[in-house]
C-alpha cells in the first residue's frame, strides 16, 4: 500500500497516509495548494494550523504513532463553508466529555480542540470519537 495517496475531484481533496509526523506535513502542504487553486477567502494560516491538530491527533492519540495505521482526511470545499474530515483507525475517545470551556492553553493536550473552538470551526465526532468532523462559515464573494 502507498505511504502518501491523495486525490482532488472537482473541490473535494482526498488523502490517506501511513501514520508520520512528515505524512502530516506533505498533508498541510497539499490543502494549501488546493485552498489556493479554489480561491477559498478563508485564512489559509487558519486552516492549515487546524488540520494539523486534527491530524497530530490522529496519528499521536489515535494511532498511537503506528505506522502500519492510516489516517483519512476528506476537505469538501462548497459555496460558503469548507468540510473536514479527519478518521484514524484507533481506538476513539470520549469526545462528548470535552467541553470548549473548560480546555487550558497551557496544559500539553486539549490545546489542539481548544483551538479549533477558537478559530470558530463547528467541531463534531462520530460516536466512537474516531472522526472528527470540522467546518468553517466563509461569506462568500
Amino acid at each position: 500500500m502507498e505511504p502518501f495517496i491523495m486525490s482532488v475531484d472537482g473541490k473535494t481533496m482526498q488523502m490517506n497516509f501511513a501514520s508520520s509526523y512528515p505524512h502530516i506535513d506533505k498533508a498541510i502542504e497539499f490543502t494549501a495548494r488546493f485552498l489556493e487553486e479554489h480561491a477559498c477567502p478563508l485564512a489559509t494560516f487558519d486552516v492549515q494550523l487546524i488540520l494539523r491538530e486534527g491530524l497530530l491527533n490522529a496519528v499521536h492519540h489515535g494511532n498511537k504513532d503506528n505506522p502500519a495505521r492510516r489516517v483519512y482526511c476528506t476537505l469538501v470545499l462548497e459555496q460558503s463553508r469548507l468540510h473536514i474530515t479527519i478518521e484514524d483507525e484507533g481506538e476513539g475517545f470520549p469526545a462528548q466529555a470535552y467541553t470548549p470551556e473548560g480546555g487550558e492553553v497551557d496544559i500539553p493536550q486539549g490545546r489542539g480542540l481548544l483551538l479549533m473552538y477558537t478559530y470558530e470551526f463547528d467541531v463534531g465526532f462520530n460516536a466512537k470519537g474516531n472522526v472528527l468532523f470540522l467546518t468553517k462559515e466563509f461569506a462568500h464573494n
